[in-house]
Protein backbone atom coordinates (compact mmCIF):
# COMPACT_ATOMS: atom_id res chain seq x y z
CA UNK A 1 0.00 0.00 0.00
CA UNK A 2 1.41 3.36 -0.95
CA UNK A 3 0.84 6.33 1.44
CA UNK A 4 1.11 9.94 0.30
CA UNK A 5 3.86 11.84 0.84
CA UNK A 6 3.70 14.65 2.88
CA UNK A 7 5.56 18.10 2.08
CA UNK A 8 5.86 19.83 4.88
CA UNK A 9 7.17 23.60 4.25
CA UNK A 10 8.56 24.87 7.07
CA UNK A 11 11.69 27.20 5.84
CA UNK A 12 10.00 30.05 7.77
CA UNK A 13 9.37 27.92 11.17
CA UNK A 14 12.96 26.40 10.37
CA UNK A 15 14.40 29.89 10.80
CA UNK A 16 12.24 30.86 13.94
CA UNK A 17 12.61 27.54 15.44
CA UNK A 18 15.87 26.76 15.01
CA UNK A 19 16.51 30.18 17.08
CA UNK A 20 14.91 28.67 20.36
CA UNK A 21 16.31 25.78 19.98
CA UNK A 22 19.91 26.32 19.30
CA UNK A 23 20.45 28.18 22.72
CA UNK A 24 19.03 25.02 24.76
CA UNK A 25 22.15 22.52 23.49
CA UNK A 26 25.81 23.66 22.97
CA UNK A 27 28.50 21.14 22.22
CA UNK A 28 32.10 20.32 23.15
CA UNK A 29 34.19 19.20 20.52
CA UNK A 30 37.10 16.64 20.32
CA UNK A 31 38.74 15.43 17.70
CA UNK A 32 38.70 11.50 17.21
CA UNK A 33 42.10 9.91 16.97
CA UNK A 34 42.43 6.70 15.15
CA UNK A 35 46.12 6.52 15.26
CA UNK A 36 46.73 4.73 11.94
CA UNK A 37 49.10 6.40 9.33
CA UNK A 38 48.96 9.79 8.12
CA UNK A 39 45.01 9.58 6.54
CA UNK A 40 42.68 9.32 9.49
CA UNK A 41 39.94 7.63 9.47
CA UNK A 42 35.90 7.09 8.33
CA UNK A 43 33.59 7.22 11.32
CA UNK A 44 29.77 5.53 10.47
CA UNK A 45 28.67 4.51 13.69
CA UNK A 46 28.65 5.15 17.71
CA UNK A 47 27.13 3.37 20.46
CA UNK A 48 25.58 3.81 23.67
CA UNK A 49 29.25 4.18 24.83
CA UNK A 50 30.68 6.78 22.64
CA UNK A 51 32.45 3.88 20.60
CA UNK A 52 32.74 4.49 16.81
CA UNK A 53 33.12 2.15 13.95
CA UNK A 54 34.55 3.05 10.33
CA UNK A 55 37.43 2.50 8.50
CA UNK A 56 41.43 3.32 9.25
CA UNK A 57 43.15 4.40 6.20
CA UNK A 58 46.58 3.96 6.92
CA UNK A 59 47.52 2.68 3.48
CA UNK A 60 45.17 -0.17 2.89
CA UNK A 61 41.67 0.78 4.23
CA UNK A 62 41.06 -1.93 7.28
CA UNK A 63 37.75 -1.79 9.66
CA UNK A 64 38.48 -0.03 12.97
CA UNK A 65 36.81 0.27 16.55
CA UNK A 66 37.65 3.07 18.32
CA UNK A 67 37.03 3.39 22.17
CA UNK A 68 38.27 5.71 24.89
CA UNK A 69 40.87 7.20 22.56
CA UNK A 70 42.49 4.16 21.57
CA UNK A 71 41.50 2.32 18.13
CA UNK A 72 41.73 -0.81 17.30
CA UNK A 73 42.25 -2.60 13.29
CA UNK A 74 40.22 -5.65 13.41
CA UNK A 75 41.49 -8.10 11.19
CA UNK A 76 44.20 -7.11 9.15
CA UNK A 77 43.00 -9.25 6.61
CA UNK A 78 40.14 -7.55 6.38
CA UNK A 79 41.60 -5.11 3.57
CA UNK A 80 39.22 -2.65 2.04
CA UNK A 81 37.04 -3.10 5.16
CA UNK A 82 34.57 -0.55 7.02
CA UNK A 83 33.18 -0.80 10.16
CA UNK A 84 29.79 0.12 9.25
CA UNK A 85 27.64 -0.28 12.44
CA UNK A 86 27.99 -1.61 16.56
CA UNK A 87 25.58 -2.57 18.70
CA UNK A 88 26.18 -1.50 22.80
CA UNK A 89 28.63 -4.40 23.53
CA UNK A 90 30.82 -3.02 20.63
CA UNK A 91 30.14 -5.93 18.56
CA UNK A 92 30.98 -4.63 15.22
CA UNK A 93 29.63 -5.64 11.70
CA UNK A 94 30.54 -4.47 7.92
CA UNK A 95 32.45 -5.26 4.61
CA UNK A 96 35.40 -6.44 3.26
CA UNK A 97 37.12 -8.28 0.56
CA UNK A 98 36.17 -11.43 2.40
CA UNK A 99 32.95 -10.25 2.43
CA UNK A 100 30.82 -9.39 5.56
CA UNK A 101 32.46 -9.77 8.93
CA UNK A 102 31.35 -9.66 12.79
CA UNK A 103 33.85 -9.00 14.89
CA UNK A 104 33.24 -10.05 18.39
CA UNK A 105 35.20 -10.37 21.75
CA UNK A 106 38.65 -9.60 20.00
CA UNK A 107 38.19 -11.94 17.33
CA UNK A 108 36.25 -12.79 13.99
CA UNK A 109 33.10 -14.84 13.50
CA UNK A 110 32.25 -17.03 11.05
CA UNK A 111 28.90 -16.39 10.22
CA UNK A 112 28.90 -18.87 6.61
CA UNK A 113 27.79 -16.25 4.37
CA UNK A 114 31.11 -16.18 1.95
CA UNK A 115 32.80 -13.77 0.09
CA UNK A 116 29.67 -12.21 -1.86
CA UNK A 117 28.38 -10.57 0.89
CA UNK A 118 27.78 -7.71 3.03
CA UNK A 119 26.02 -7.18 6.68
CA UNK A 120 24.71 -4.01 7.25
CA UNK A 121 23.52 -3.30 10.79
CA UNK A 122 23.79 -5.36 14.10
CA UNK A 123 21.14 -4.48 17.17
CA UNK A 124 22.17 -5.62 21.07
CA UNK A 125 21.24 -8.80 20.98
CA UNK A 126 23.49 -9.73 18.75
CA UNK A 127 21.32 -10.30 15.27
CA UNK A 128 23.17 -9.53 11.99
CA UNK A 129 21.63 -8.41 8.64
CA UNK A 130 22.96 -7.20 5.53
CA UNK A 131 22.95 -9.36 2.19
CA UNK A 132 24.39 -12.58 0.24
CA UNK A 133 24.86 -14.03 -3.38
CA UNK A 134 26.37 -15.95 -5.44
CA UNK A 135 28.43 -13.16 -6.64
CA UNK A 136 26.54 -13.03 -10.23
CA UNK A 137 23.22 -11.65 -9.33
CA UNK A 138 22.19 -9.30 -6.79
CA UNK A 139 22.54 -9.92 -2.93
CA UNK A 140 19.49 -11.11 -0.53
CA UNK A 141 18.63 -10.31 2.34
CA UNK A 142 20.23 -12.49 5.26
CA UNK A 143 19.27 -12.45 9.26
CA UNK A 144 21.82 -14.26 11.53
CA UNK A 145 21.93 -14.98 15.11
CA UNK A 146 23.55 -16.97 17.51
CA UNK A 147 25.15 -19.46 14.29
CA UNK A 148 21.56 -19.21 12.55
CA UNK A 149 21.66 -17.74 9.11
CA UNK A 150 18.28 -17.24 8.08
CA UNK A 151 17.21 -15.99 4.10
CA UNK A 152 14.73 -12.99 4.88
CA UNK A 153 11.50 -12.39 2.15
CA UNK A 154 11.14 -11.27 -0.42
CA UNK A 155 14.22 -11.40 -1.92
CA UNK A 156 14.13 -8.05 -3.56
CA UNK A 157 14.63 -6.48 0.10
CA UNK A 158 17.40 -4.49 0.95
CA UNK A 159 17.70 -5.04 4.45
CA UNK A 160 19.84 -2.05 6.07
CA UNK A 161 18.86 -1.39 9.48
CA UNK A 162 17.71 -3.37 12.51
CA UNK A 163 16.40 -1.88 15.40
CA UNK A 164 16.53 -3.08 19.45
CA UNK A 165 13.02 -5.38 18.89
CA UNK A 166 13.87 -7.15 15.33
CA UNK A 167 12.04 -4.45 12.96
CA UNK A 168 14.31 -4.16 9.74
CA UNK A 169 14.13 -1.39 7.48
CA UNK A 170 15.19 -0.99 4.05
CA UNK A 171 14.13 -0.79 0.38
CA UNK A 172 12.35 -3.16 -2.15
CA UNK A 173 13.45 -3.10 -5.94
CA UNK A 174 11.39 -3.56 -7.94
CA UNK A 175 13.08 -6.03 -10.82
CA UNK A 176 13.27 -4.47 -14.45
CA UNK A 177 12.45 -0.98 -13.28
CA UNK A 178 13.62 2.39 -11.19
CA UNK A 179 10.95 1.62 -8.97
CA UNK A 180 11.94 1.52 -4.75
CA UNK A 181 9.51 1.55 -2.11
CA UNK A 182 10.34 2.10 1.24
CA UNK A 183 9.74 -0.73 3.52
CA UNK A 184 9.60 -2.61 6.87
CA UNK A 185 10.02 -5.89 7.64
CA UNK A 186 8.21 -7.26 11.15
CA UNK A 187 8.09 -10.80 12.24
CA UNK A 188 8.50 -12.52 9.08
CA UNK A 189 6.08 -9.86 7.24
CA UNK A 190 7.47 -7.12 4.85
CA UNK A 191 5.35 -3.83 4.91
CA UNK A 192 5.30 -1.50 1.69
CA UNK A 193 5.76 2.15 3.41
CA UNK A 194 5.90 4.00 -0.31
CA UNK A 195 7.53 4.43 -3.29
CA UNK A 196 10.69 6.50 -3.00
CA UNK A 197 12.91 7.11 -6.14
CA UNK A 198 16.12 5.89 -5.49
CA UNK A 199 15.54 4.96 -2.36
CA UNK A 200 18.56 4.48 0.22
CA UNK A 201 18.56 3.71 4.29
CA UNK A 202 22.09 3.64 6.07
CA UNK A 203 22.69 1.54 9.28
CA UNK A 204 21.14 2.86 12.41
CA UNK A 205 18.40 5.07 10.50
CA UNK A 206 15.97 3.37 12.36
CA UNK A 207 15.31 3.81 16.08
CA UNK A 208 13.92 1.33 18.87
CA UNK A 209 10.48 3.04 18.11
CA UNK A 210 10.67 1.69 14.63
CA UNK A 211 11.12 5.70 13.13
CA UNK A 212 13.05 5.38 9.97
CA UNK A 213 15.07 7.66 8.27
CA UNK A 214 15.72 7.63 4.60
CA UNK A 215 16.79 9.46 1.91
CA UNK A 216 15.81 8.86 -1.97
CA UNK A 217 16.35 10.96 -5.39
CA UNK A 218 14.00 14.25 -5.99
CA UNK A 219 11.58 13.36 -8.86
CA UNK A 220 11.83 16.47 -11.16
CA UNK A 221 15.52 16.78 -10.69
CA UNK A 222 17.68 13.17 -9.71
CA UNK A 223 20.74 15.08 -9.11
CA UNK A 224 18.70 16.80 -6.02
CA UNK A 225 18.84 14.23 -2.81
CA UNK A 226 15.62 14.44 -0.37
CA UNK A 227 15.22 12.97 3.18
CA UNK A 228 12.35 11.60 4.90
CA UNK A 229 10.72 10.18 7.94
CA UNK A 230 8.68 7.84 8.54
CA UNK A 231 7.03 7.74 11.64
CA UNK A 232 4.64 4.78 11.97
CA UNK A 233 2.07 6.44 10.04
CA UNK A 234 3.23 8.78 7.44
CA UNK A 235 6.27 9.75 5.39
CA UNK A 236 7.33 13.21 6.07
CA UNK A 237 10.31 15.10 3.52
CA UNK A 238 12.19 16.51 5.90
CA UNK A 239 13.37 20.56 5.28
CA UNK A 240 17.43 21.15 3.85
CA UNK A 241 18.97 24.60 5.47
CA UNK A 242 17.75 27.47 4.60
CA UNK A 243 19.84 28.39 0.82
CA UNK A 244 20.40 24.41 0.66
CA UNK A 245 18.38 22.31 -2.01
CA UNK A 246 19.51 18.84 -0.61
CA UNK A 247 19.97 16.43 2.40
CA UNK A 248 21.23 13.39 3.11
CA UNK A 249 20.62 11.72 6.74
CA UNK A 250 21.96 8.69 8.60
CA UNK A 251 20.78 8.04 11.84
CA UNK A 252 17.93 8.92 13.90
CA UNK A 253 18.10 8.41 17.62
CA UNK A 254 15.22 7.26 20.18
CA UNK A 255 13.93 11.05 21.33
CA UNK A 256 13.47 11.12 17.33
CA UNK A 257 16.56 13.75 16.94
CA UNK A 258 17.52 12.68 13.24
CA UNK A 259 21.98 13.63 12.52
CA UNK A 260 22.59 14.41 8.21
CA UNK A 261 23.88 17.00 6.29
CA UNK A 262 22.17 20.01 4.41
CA UNK A 263 23.81 21.18 1.39
CA UNK A 264 23.05 22.70 -2.44
CA UNK A 265 23.63 20.70 -5.25
CA UNK A 266 23.49 23.62 -7.63
CA UNK A 267 26.29 25.72 -6.00
CA UNK A 268 28.26 22.75 -5.06
CA UNK A 269 28.36 23.50 -1.76
CA UNK A 270 29.70 21.47 0.94
CA UNK A 271 27.52 19.59 3.70
CA UNK A 272 26.42 21.41 6.51
CA UNK A 273 26.58 19.24 9.42
CA UNK A 274 22.71 18.85 11.03
CA UNK A 275 20.34 18.06 13.77
CA UNK A 276 16.78 17.83 12.77
CA UNK A 277 14.89 18.17 16.22
CA UNK A 278 10.96 18.01 16.17
CA UNK A 279 11.73 18.37 11.97
CA UNK A 280 13.62 21.95 12.27
CA UNK A 281 17.12 21.59 10.88
CA UNK A 282 19.55 22.92 12.96
CA UNK A 283 23.35 23.54 11.65
CA UNK A 284 25.98 22.36 14.31
CA UNK A 285 27.62 25.33 13.01
CA UNK A 286 25.45 27.24 15.54
CA UNK A 287 26.48 25.03 18.48
CA UNK A 288 30.45 24.69 18.33
CA UNK A 289 33.47 26.99 18.93
CA UNK A 290 34.07 29.64 16.25
CA UNK A 291 37.74 28.16 15.92
CA UNK A 292 36.08 25.41 14.39
CA UNK A 293 33.66 27.21 11.96
CA UNK A 294 32.90 26.42 9.41
CA UNK A 295 32.54 23.17 9.84
CA UNK A 296 31.76 20.27 6.62
CA UNK A 297 30.66 16.70 6.94
CA UNK A 298 29.67 14.54 4.50
CA UNK A 299 28.54 11.71 7.14
CA UNK A 300 26.82 12.44 10.93
CA UNK A 301 25.86 10.45 13.06
CA UNK A 302 24.39 10.65 16.79
CA UNK A 303 23.29 8.08 19.97
CA UNK A 304 20.77 8.27 22.55
CA UNK A 305 23.84 10.39 24.88
CA UNK A 306 23.60 13.46 22.39
CA UNK A 307 26.59 12.54 21.12
CA UNK A 308 27.87 13.36 17.19
CA UNK A 309 30.17 12.07 15.43
CA UNK A 310 31.23 14.62 12.25
CA UNK A 311 33.06 12.66 9.92
CA UNK A 312 34.67 15.58 7.63
CA UNK A 313 35.64 13.25 4.80
CA UNK A 314 34.37 12.19 1.17
CA UNK A 315 33.63 16.01 0.48
CA UNK A 316 35.48 19.12 -0.60
CA UNK A 317 37.10 17.12 -2.73
CA UNK A 318 38.99 15.12 0.19
CA UNK A 319 38.96 11.53 0.65
CA UNK A 320 39.74 11.59 4.06
CA UNK A 321 39.90 14.31 6.98
CA UNK A 322 39.85 14.89 10.44
CA UNK A 323 36.69 13.39 12.46
CA UNK A 324 35.02 15.21 15.20
CA UNK A 325 33.05 14.32 18.63
CA UNK A 326 30.60 16.22 19.63
CA UNK A 327 29.13 16.25 23.29
CA UNK A 328 26.24 18.29 24.50
CA UNK A 329 27.30 20.34 27.43
CA UNK A 330 29.16 23.44 27.95
CA UNK A 331 31.36 24.66 24.66
CA UNK A 332 34.56 23.97 24.66
CA UNK A 333 37.70 22.64 22.38
CA UNK A 334 39.78 19.69 23.37
CA UNK A 335 43.05 20.12 21.92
Amino acid sequence: MRIQVLVFLMLFASCFLSAQTISDVTYSVSEVNCGIGPRGCLAYSINERGHISGTAIGGPFLPMLWAQGNVQVLGSNLVGGAGLALNDRDEVVGESILGAFLWRDGGLVDMGVGACSTASDINNAGEVIGGVGDCNSPLKPFLWKDGILTHLSPDNFNAEAISNRGDIAGCLYTPGTNQTDLALWRDGTIRDLGSLPGCNVWPGAMNDRSQIVANFRDATDPQIQQSVLWDGNTITILQPLPGDDSTQVFSINDRGEIAGISYSFQSQSPGHPVIWRDLVPIDLNQLVPETLQPLFGSLVVENNRGQVVVNTGLSGNKFAGPVYLLTSGQVRTDN
